[in-house]
């Protein structure tokens, strides 16, 4: 019996090994190093850690070369060859790799890896989908509410509506972890969430706004296709000659050309911190998330130096259009 498949994961594609470099079946106890290894003659490694760590040992021959010169090109080779299989069937199948190199866009996406359930790796999500961006994966994101270690339910809330502007995203964790089921988070938000919403109806609408501007996203996807360019962003590549572009790129996020995302991903004590200065450049933004009730969602900036003091809660997530654009919702 087969079954249809519209997408293929690609894991453990480093290629990742057990041993730490060369071993043998019939000698598994320890590390065996050749007297000629490559790991040797290497001047610098980051992070002082051997490079075959859990990988192939670097001395692994191949027609075109050995395991020092192939281990990067394995991804890109793997995703290439995937992608063919579904343009061969003519199919627009989706492609995911666990591991990738710059090129890699072409064929397939990436994500930012096995994370943990902190929130400086929340924060470091941005900078990997940033990164993403530039090598040229548009579709990327992160493990929301980390793989490793325990999230709390704060983390969790908050990392959802992060990955609500993330094009991908997925919730995994580790054998062994504290569930991160959004069901499972069901009591009552105790951060000053408006009305009395529960941390399951928080994820809930960060989801739906995911959903609502996909139609946007996917048509900025296709622009990206045919001419370039970047999705998720930090605000200077819109506005490279503003100063302060420059700054708090991971609270103040463009979303193609013609969406602001404003989020603080650096505290999680909205008791203590119940307000957050987010930049806005010359023009008029208008508030499409949340929904502004009763008043006028706009607002005109005239000063190149204004900042935008908005409430901070566990709820707390802002999306402004910026004028003279159509956004399809």
């Amino acid at each position: 019996m087969t079954y249809p498949v519209d997408g293929i994961w690609l894991t453990m594609n480093d290629l990742y090994s057990d041993c730490n470099g060369y071993c043998s079946p019939y000698d598994i106890v320890g590390t065996q190093i050749p007297e000629a290894d490559l790991e040797h003659q290497i001047g610098y490694i980051p992070g002082d850690e051997r490079l075959d760590t859990h990988s192939l040992d670097l001395n692994a021959k191949y027609s075109e070369g050995t395991e020092f010169v192939i281990h990067n090109k394995f991804p890109l080779s793997q995703a290439e060859a995937t992608a063919a299989y579904y343009a061969g069937k003519q199919q627009r199948g989706f492609v995911m790799s666990s591991s990738s190199i710059s090129g890699q866009g072409r064929h397939g996406s990436s994500y930012s890896g096995d994370n943990h359930s902190k929130l400086a790796d929340m924060e470091q999500s941005i900078h990997d989908s940033y990164l993403a961006n530039i090598y040229g994966m548009p579709f990327h994101g992160s493990d929301v509410c980390g793989y490793f270690d325990d999230a709390t339910v704060d983390l969790c809330t908050r990392w959802y509506l992060l990955a609500a502007s993330q094009p991908f995203s997925r919730n995994a964790n580790f054998k062994g972890q504290t569930t991160q089921s959004p069901y499972t988070a069901d009591y009552q938000v105790p951060s000053g969430a408006e009305g009395s919403l529960t941390y399951e109806q928080v994820i809930k609408v960060a989801m739906r706004m995911k959903y609502n501007f996909l139609r946007y996203t996917i048509s900025f996807f296709h622009g990206i296709h045919t001419t370039g360019g970047a999705y998720f962003k930090p605000m200077f590549f819109k506005y490279p000659n503003n100063a302060n572009a420059y700054q708090d790129i991971t609270k103040n996020i463009m979303l193609g050309d013609s969406l602001k995302f404003s989020f603080d991903p650096t505290t999680l004590d909205f008791e203590t911190t119940t307000t957050s200065q987010f930049y806005f450049p010359e023009g008029k933004w208008c508030q499409v998330f949340p929904i502004v009730a009763g008043k006028n969602p706009c607002f005109e900036v005239t000063d190149p130096n204004h900042y935008e003091t908005m409430p901070l809660s566990i709820d707390a997530a802002y999306l402004h259009m910026k004028e003279g654009s159509i956004v399809p919702f």
